[in-house]
C-alpha cells in the first residue's frame, strides 16, 4: 500500500574487530566447530574471516569478531560492517554461551533463522533480511537489545513481543511490518528506546503505551496510524523524544501532553490534527524542538508557547492559525528557526523579533501580516 519511504535517520556502519584474551588452551572445541559451520554458509568477499580456519590458529577465541568468556566459550559474535552475504546458519543455536550477536551493516538477503539461542543483544540492522521476525519463546526473556531496523522484514507484530520484559531497546524501523500494535507492549516496562517508523503499521495507537514509564525515545512516525493521540501518552514521565510525524492521526491534540516534563522533541507534522494548540504545551519547559506543521490546527498561537525558554525550533506552518503572533515570542533566547507560513495570521510582527535570539530562519509568507518588517531584519 505504501512505497517504501527513505528512512529519515542515519546509520553509522563501521567495523570494529573484537578479540578475546582467552588463551588457546581454554578454548571450547565444540564452539570452534560451530563457528566453522557458521562460516561455511557465509560469503566473505573481503576476507575478513581469513583467520577462521584449521589448520592454522586453533584458538577460536582470538578469531576476528569473536569474544569468549573465562571458560573459553563464545560469548559475543560481532560480524558487523564486513560486507558479508550468504546465510546465517541454524547451527548458531549451538553456541550456548552466546549473549551478543551483531551482523549489522552487511548484505544478508536470506530469511532469518527461526530462532536464536538465549541472548541479551541482537543487532541485524542494515541488511536485506526478509520474512517474518523471530519467534520469541521463554529462552528470550533475558533479551535487552533488539535492533532489526533497515531490512525487508514483513508480517504482523505478534503478541509474543510483549513477553520480552527485559527489553530496553526495540528498534523495528525501516521495514514492512503491518497491522496494529499488540496490546502486550504494555508489558515492556524497562523499554527506553522504541523505534517503529517507516513501516506499514495501521490502527489506533494503543492507550496502554502510556504505561511505559521508562520510555525515553518513541519514534513511531511514517506509518498509517489513525485516530487520536491517546491522553494516556501524557503518563510517559521519562519521555524525551516523541515522533508521530507523517501519518493519518486526527482529532485534537491532548492537553495531557503538557505533563511530559522531560520532553525535548515533539514531532507531529503531516497528520490531520484539528482544534486549537493546547496552552498546556507551555508547561513542557524542557522542549527544544516543536513541529506541529501541516495539520488543520486553528485558533490563535497560545501565548503559553512563549514560556518554552529552551525552544530552538518552532514550526507551525501549513495550518489554519489566525490572530497575531504573541509579542513575547521575541524573548525566546534559544530560538533559531521560526516557521509560520501558510496560515491566516494577521497583525504586525513583534518589533523585537530576532533581537534577543540567534534566529537564522524565519518564514512568515502566505499570511495576512501588515505593518513594518522588524528592524532586526533590515
Amino acid at each position: 500500500m505504501k512505497i517504501r519511504v527513505i528512512v529519515l535517520f542515519l546509520y553509522y556502519c563501521y567495523y570494529i574487530g573484537s578479540t578475546s584474551s582467552v588463551s588457546a588452551s581454554t578454548g571450547n572445541g565444540k564452539d570452534l566447530s560451530v563457528l566453522l559451520s557458521v562460516k561455511s554458509t557465509l560469503i566473505d568477499p573481503l576476507n575478513f574471516l581469513k583467520d577462521w580456519k584449521l589448520p592454522g590458529n586453533s584458538d577460536h577465541c582470538s578469531w576476528t569478531g569473536v569474544q569468549c568468556n573465562s571458560h573459553g566459550n563464545v560469548e559475543k559474535l560481532d560480524l558487523s560492517g564486513m560486507n558479508l552475504t550468504g546465510k546465517i546458519s541454524d547451527s548458531i543455536k549451538q553456541l550456548t554461551s552466546l549473549v551478543s550477536f551483531n551482523v549489522s551493516c552487511n548484505g544478508f538477503e536470506s530469511l532469518l533463522p527461526t530462532s536464536l539461542p538465549s541472548l541479551e543483544s541482537i543487532d541485524i540492522s542494515q541488511n536485506e533480511f526478509s520474512g517474518n521476525l523471530f519467534v520469541f519463546g521463554n529462552e528470550s526473556l533475558g533479551l535487552v537489545h533488539l535492533n532489526v531496523s533497515g531490512n525487508n522484514l514483513s508480517g504482523n507484530l505478534t503478541e509474543d513481543l510483549g513477553n520480552l520484559v527485559s527489553l530496553e531497546v526495540l528498534d523495528l524501523r525501516g521495514n514492512f511490518f503491518q497491522g496494529s500494535l499488540p496490546r502486550s507492549f504494555k508489558n515492556l516496562q524497562k523499554l527506553r528506546f522504541f523505534g517503529l517508523s517507516a513501516n506499514n503499521l495501521t490502527g489506533e495507537l494503543p492507550r496502554v503505551l502510556g504505561e511505559l514509564s521508562s520510555l525515553e525515545t518513541a519514534i513511531l512516525g511514517y506509518n498509517e496510524f489513525k485516530g487520536p493521540i491517546p491522553p494516556e501518552f501524557g503518563n510517559m514521565s521519562s519521555l524525551k523524544y516523541l515522533d508521530l510525524a507523517t501519518g493519518d492521526l486526527s482529532g485534537p491534540l491532548p492537553s495531557e501532553l503538557g505533563k511530559l516534563k522531560s520532553l525535548e522533541t515533539l514531532l507531529l507534522y503531516q497528520n490531520h490534527f484539528t482544534g486549537k494548540i493546547p496552552p498546556e504545551i507551555g508547561n513542557i519547559t524542557t522542549l527544544k524542538f516543536l513541529d506541529i506543521s501541516q495539520n488543520a490546527l486553528s485558533g490563535e498561537i497560545p501565548v503559553e508557547i512563549t514560556k518554552l525558554k529552551n525552544l530552538q525550533l518552532l514550526n507551525l506552518m501549513g495550518n489554519k492559525l489566525s490572530g497575531s503572533v504573541p509579542a513575547e515570542i521575541s524573548n525566546l533566547a534559544e530560538l533559531h528557526t521560526l516557521e509560520l507560513w501558510n496560515n491566516t495570521l494577521s497583525g504586525e510582527l513583534p518589533s523585537d523579533l530576532g533581537k534577543n535570539s540567534p534566529l537564522e530562519w524565519l518564514d512568515v509568507s502566505t499570511n495576512s501580516f501588515s505593518g513594518e518588517i522588524p528592524s532586526t531584519f533590515l
